[in-house]
């Protein structure tokens, strides 16, 4: 028997990877609560008692797939509370299956409605067919127009979200990109520029993305800060592409916060 290559290990690895078998094993859904639970087996718990509204915020390549995976857990327990996706991925990576997955197991929730995540089916590239799941593709690995538009509208809808509601961030690679809010004196012509400069340059994902978190308010925790300072409750679930798993690097971090120095 020939020895295994490295090819070889790596594609036999690949389906425990994959969103539909990995993210099932980190949540679960009760009637009553949602728990994600993190690979060093740490659970956290969420009463859905405790919030007003549930909204799950799938961002990176894999983002409708994980978004699909996550919805067909929460079919099985529909929350007692409104609850809404909005996915925002490459340009491409909608599978059909996924989208519908998602929009049946949202449109199931307690007081589902239109609102501010899903009352814009249509417009920017890949738009949404139900009012409780929208979906959004945009640009890799170089930020578009279609990149901020859909960054805009997400923002819109969690500025619309009801106090205490919870979030729920699935992320995945290509969050970098996809997620682009330019902030003055910056435009997204120099976005796009950096972006060329620092893919064709020798660094690192790990410096990339250094760069990248410097740049963009919503990057580096920027995110959870916006969201935490509504009042909101901010989970994530991540699927690493970094070696390491540095949460501060994958897709540039936008809800991580770093553990505060004791």
């Amino acid at each position: 028997m020939n020895p295994p290559t490295p090819l070889s290990l790596v594609l036999a690895q690949l389906p425990s990877v994959a969103p539909a078998t990995c993210v099932p094993l980190r949540v679960s859904c009760s009637a009553s609560s949602l728990s994600l639970s993190e690979h060093s087996g740490n659970t956290q718990t969420f009463p859905y008692s405790a919030h007003s509204s549930l909204f799950v915020l799938a961002l990176g390549k894999a983002g409708s797939a994980m978004a699909a995976a996550f919805a067909r857990e929460l079919r099985g327990h529909p929350p007692p509370i409104p609850a809404r996706a909005f996915v925002l991925t490459k340009t491409g990576h909608v599978e059909p299956g996924e989208r519908a997955a998602v929009e049946e197991a949202f449109a199931a929730a307690g007081g589902a409605a239109g609102g501010a995540a899903g009352g814009a089916a249509g417009g920017a590239a890949g738009g949404a067919a139900g009012g409780a799941a929208t979906f959004r593709e945009a640009t890799h690995p170089v930020p578009s127009p279609a990149n901020v538009a859909a960054t805009s509208e997400l923002l819109a809808a969690l500025d619309n979200l009801p106090p205490n509601s919870l979030v729920v961030t699935l992320l995945s690679g290509g969050a970098s990109s996809l997620l682009t809010c330019p902030a003055p004196p910056l435009s997204l012509p120099h976005l796009e520029r950096m972006s060329e400069l620092l893919l064709a340059s020798p660094l690192s994902i790990h410096g990339i993305n250094e760069v990248r978190r410097r740049l963009d308010p919503l990057k580096g925790g920027g995110l959870a800060r916006r969201l935490l300072a509504k009042g909101h409750a901010v989970a994530t679930l991540t699927i690493s592409d970094v070696v390491g798993d540095d949460h501060a690097v994958i897709g540039s971090g936008p809800t991580y916060l770093p553990p505060s120095p004791p």
